[in-house]
């Protein structure tokens, strides 16, 4: 999937060797079929679904938003939507 970072910016190639070095396992999902741009971080007891990037604009400048899920059959459910994700992805 060499390719898709080489499609991507200078910043973003550089962000994702930086999180490959420190451990962090790269995956990237092409923009099509579908251009993704929620983030999610999903523990086994909730699950937290934002819109904004971790940059300082989006934090600071943009109208973002977010929201916080506990109910057990949304986490499963976006725990499975994940892991097909992540299966359909390519190795960066």
């Amino acid at each position: 999937m060499l390719d898709a970072i080489a499609a991507k910016g200078a910043q973003d190639k550089r962000n994702v060797a930086f999180l490959m070095r420190h451990g962090v396992h790269v995956r990237l999902m092409p923009k099509r079929p579908v251009y993704m741009h929620p983030k999610v971080e999903i523990s086994n007891h909730y699950a937290f679904v934002v819109s904004e990037n971790y940059s300082v604009s989006s934090l600071e400048e943009n109208r973002e938003m977010g929201m916080i899920l506990n109910n057990p059959t949304d986490i499963s459910m976006l725990q499975a939507q994940f892991a097909r994700d992540w299966k359909a992805a390519g190795a960066a």
